[in-house]
């Protein structure tokens, strides 16, 4: 796990990318104001630098006073997509792409989420051509917060992207926001036609159900 200067639990990638979508999506004074009103006094500089640590209550705040200001209660999966649409330079995706296909992406997002976040424990449990299932749960004594889920839903979503097909369909079959151990999201994308690969998905579909 990477060290933490200041002690914070989430990577200012978070902020980054939240702040990154805010201006594309409604201009740099709809910054100004979402730093208002969730009373943050860091310099913009610092929530911008994607090596630095928040912590989650700060990061939390952020996000919600965003939610609320701008009336977007999905707000947290467009931030999510943002980091593999927008905000990860080419040379990062180039190096993704080469891990072979999008389920091999998703493995590896899994696997390296605590150079991410300090409290959460991420996997990814099995996957096939064209889905995935993984697994993510936040430690205590934090809780778990439903516009993290949708952040982490945007991310997976937008993984097959760098593969030059759609958004993935992400569906989180459980929610530890809502009282289950863990969040678990199913993510499937299209590739090539195959009859075998749709049969794999809908019997996996129908075993989460």
């Amino acid at each position: 796990m990477p060290v933490r200067a200041n002690g914070g639990e989430l990577r200012n990638s978070m902020t980054a990318a939240l702040l990154a979508y805010v201006r594309r999506a409604r201009g740099e004074e709809a910054v100004v104001l979402l730093l208002e009103e969730a009373g943050e006094r860091r310099p913009l500089a610092e929530l911008e630098d994607r090596t630095g640590w928040s912590s989650h209550a700060a990061t939390l705040r952020l996000f919600e006073s965003a939610a609320v200001l701008f009336d977007d209660p999905h707000i947290g999966r467009e931030v999510g997509a943002e980091v593999y649409l927008r905000e990860r330079p080419r040379e990062v995706i180039e190096r993704l792409r080469a891990l072979g296909r999008p389920a091999d992406v998703v493995r590896y997002v899994a696997e390296t989420a605590d150079r991410q976040s300090a409290i959460t424990e991420m996997s990814c449990i099995a996957s096939g051509i064209r889905w995935a299932l993984v697994s993510a749960r936040t430690v205590a004594p934090f809780e778990r917060h439903a516009i993290f889920c949708d952040y982490i839903s945007g991310m997976l979503a937008a993984v097959p992207t760098m593969f030059d097909v759609g958004l993935a369909d992400v569906t989180e079959v459980e929610c530890q926001a809502l009282g289950a151990s863990r969040c678990l999201y199913l993510v499937s994308w299209e590739t090539a036609s195959s009859d075998a690969a749709d049969a794999e998905i809908d019997l996996l579909r129908g075993r989460l159900d």
